[in-house]
C-alpha cells in the first residue's frame, strides 16, 4: 500500500492498524479500493487537463 518516510502505512496515518480492514472500510464507502480511486483519481485529473486544453 502507500509507504511514507518512516515506513507507516497511509492507513495506519489515518488510524487503520489493519490495512486489510482500512481497504475493505474504504471501499464500502467510495464503491472502489484505495488504489483504483488513485488510478480514477489521475485519470479524471488528466483528463481535466485535455479538456481544458481543447477549449483554446
Amino acid at each position: 500500500m502507500f509507504r511514507y518516510e518512516l515506513g507507516i502505512t497511509f492507513s495506519e496515518k489515518v488510524g487503520f492498524n489493519i490495512a486489510n480492514y482500512f481497504i475493505k472500510t474504504f471501499k464500502k464507502y467510495t464503491g472502489v479500493t484505495p488504489s483504483k480511486y488513485k488510478r480514477l483519481k489521475k485519470l479524471l485529473h488528466f483528463n481535466k487537463i485535455i479538456i481544458r486544453a481543447s477549449q483554446f
